[in-house]
């Protein structure tokens, strides 16, 4: 049987570990840069914006821009990962947006499914796809990252913000429009 002083003891040990992964997590998420725009870059540049499609008030779907030319940039999941933490089951989802040079450019789409605590992954239905495209970027223009995940169909693809088509599909499975769809 467990004395007091082993709990106590137990406890102030646990706090201290918790702290000091908070503390490693802080420094390592600071050794993280994301710049869509490369160093000392000055020129015009087009806006593109992420997506959601929200499941539930716990589930969320993402439609991200993940990379610039092979540079990693800040998407939506992890800012709102990072704006959630220690908030348990409530999440308020964040839609990254940022400047990106105009012209010829490689893209990294994805489109995932985010939920608010590890624990709900078990609950099924996480779905991803992602890939890269090259686009044609024109400058001052605003672009957006769409899709659609399913069990059935997954996909993501970049569109202006009138939601004309501008990238390849990245996509998997069939598309079956909802039963109540019109064409």
């Amino acid at each position: 049987m467990p004395s007091e002083f082993n709990l106590v003891e137990d406890q102030g040990i646990e706090m201290l570990r918790r702290a000091l992964l908070l503390a490693l997590t802080v420094f390592l998420g600071g050794c993280v840069s994301f710049h869509p725009l490369p160093e000392g870059y000055t020129g015009r540049t087009a806006y593109i914006y992420d997506t959601k499609e929200d499941v539930s008030a716990t589930k969320v779907h993402f439609f991200e821009l993940a990379e610039v030319d092979g540079r990693r940039i800040e998407t939506s999941s992890y800012a709102t990962l990072a704006r959630n933490q220690g908030r348990g089951m409530s999440m308020i989802a964040t839609i990254a947006s940022r400047r990106i040079p105009d012209g010829n450019v490689k893209l990294k789409l994805s489109a995932n499914t985010y939920v608010a605590a590890t624990i709900l992954r078990l609950g099924g239905e996480m779905y991803k796809i992602e890939g890269i495209v090259e686009v044609t970027l024109d400058k001052d223009t605003i672009y957006r990252v769409a899709g659609r995940l399913s069990k059935d169909y997954k996909a993501v693809w970049l569109e202006t913000e009138e939601g004309i088509v501008i990238s390849k599909k990245i996509e998997e499975g069939l598309f079956q429009p909802p039963p109540n769809h019109t064409p």
